[in-house]
């Protein structure tokens, strides 16, 4: 399948030298500062979401995010350079990034829009104003059903929406012979 994604350009170093790019730690880190640790839990999180879809290799964690049409392209950025690839449909782990961000702020991820307005309805008759605290603090020990219901409804950002503009995808390593084009800004 082709898709696009944009790395700093010091991917293609990457990939000249060893035939194939990962994400690294180390530049997660880099870039995410502070809140690194966040989105690595997230990430490793997805990571076992996806084996249980595709084969990811055990040492990898961190995916690499692509766009699927190429009117979702990251616009052009000075140093980065945006890849065309075309990613072997097995490798590939396609997801709601949508209700991914429903995940990224602890919440819960709904059926349709009635299940999100029953589960906000229930919050709010306990008097829960942020969900997210379920998760974050100790008030999950106070109502560890909405906690586990909550995390049992994460799962749901990885099927696919049917609007292909909702989706997004993943890979945990580009190979050289993947790439179809390269444009560096």
């Amino acid at each position: 399948m082709v898709v696009w994604t944009r790395q700093n350009v010091l991917v293609l170093k990457e990939l000249e030298a060893n035939g194939s790019f990962i994400c690294r730690e180390q530049f997660l880190r880099a870039k995410s500062d502070t809140i690194s640790d966040y989105y690595i839990q997230a990430y490793r999180w997805l990571t076992d979401q996806a084996r249980k879809q595709i084969t990811v290799p055990d040492d990898l964690y961190l995916p690499i995010w692509l766009a699927l049409t190429e009117e979702a392209r990251l616009p052009e950025a000075e140093g980065e350079v945006s890849l065309t690839v075309d990613v072997p449909e097995e490798q590939l782990f396609i997801i709601d990034y949508n209700k991914w961000g429903y995940v990224l702020n602890y919440m819960y991820v709904p059926v349709d829009d009635n299940d999100e307005r029953a589960h906000d309805k229930r919050l709010r008759d306990v008097g829960i104003v942020n969900e997210a605290s379920l998760i974050m603090s100790d008030k999950g020990n106070m109502f560890p059903q909405f906690k586990s219901e909550i995390i049992r409804s994460w799962p749901r950002c990885c099927t696919p929406s049917d609007d292909m503009q909702n989706n997004v995808g993943c890979v945990w390593e580009i190979r050289d012979e993947w790439i179809l084009d390269r444009e560096i800004y």
